[in-house]
């Protein structure tokens, strides 16, 4: 993690607080929607998500010292859009089942490096992050939800101020810590988006340097 942090640990924070910032304004001033942050997540996230992943990939396997990559961003942006609600989709419905949902999604969390980096489908995606999951999932299960728990407990916070104003007999809301949360807890997913990587390098399989493969596996020890 920290080999993956150091290639683009600072360019993911700066990314995540500029495309997080109109986000903050508009709940801020309560011109936000209950339904914007959701869409906001998948939507820029997203794209976030792809321009770090590829520079990452710039950086580290191709050596050289590029900023962020928009290229692959604006070639699988939909690609990753599609792995991402899909995903939260199978994770919310799953922390329905005894919060089956955050064991899921360390399970499926390699699909958008498998859709960035291999140029799969989404579904296909999804399916090899679960496959090759197999015979390691208690533990990247694990890893992987404390690497989102930061995120999980931020944004959190304006729930539970919710719940105390309403045992007090009347609920209110909390538009500033809600927008400071939402800033927080943004720049808290950098940690799980960078942690997808590890997961990808763990567990995708060696591949055929003849083949028509995007990337090549990585030297031997370094995954």
């Amino acid at each position: 993690m920290r080999r993956v942090f150091a290639r683009v640990g600072w360019l993911a924070l700066g990314l995540e607080f500029v495309f997080a910032l109109p986000l903050f304004v508009l709940t801020y001033f309560e011109l936000s929607p209950g339904w914007l942050g959701f869409l906001w997540t998948i939507v820029v996230g997203s794209y976030v998500e792809c321009v770090t992943l590829g520079a990452w990939l710039k950086r580290d396997f191709q050596s050289t010292r590029s900023g962020p990559d928009w290229s692959l961003a604006n070639e699988r942006f939909f690609q990753a859009v599609g792995v991402n609600f899909v995903a939260n989709l199978v994770t919310t419905l799953g922390m329905f089942l005894c919060g089956a949902g955050l064991v899921l999604a360390g399970l499926i969390a390699a699909a958008i490096p498998i859709t960035l980096f291999e140029k799969r489908g989404v579904i296909e995606s999804l399916r090899q992050s679960w496959v090759r999951s197999e015979g390691r999932r208690v533990a990247l299960c694990l890893t992987y939800f404390v690497a989102e728990l930061p995120v999980i407990l931020i944004s959190s916070v304006p729930a539970v101020l919710a719940g105390l104003s309403a045992g007090t007999g009347r609920l209110e809301t909390f538009p500033r810590v809600a927008a400071i949360t939402t800033l927080l807890s943004s720049l808290a997913n950098v940690a799980p988006r960078l942690f997808q990587v590890i997961l990808w390098l763990d567990t995708r399989p060696p591949l055929d340097r003849s083949t028509s493969a995007p990337v090549s596996p990585p030297p031997a020890g370094t995954a």
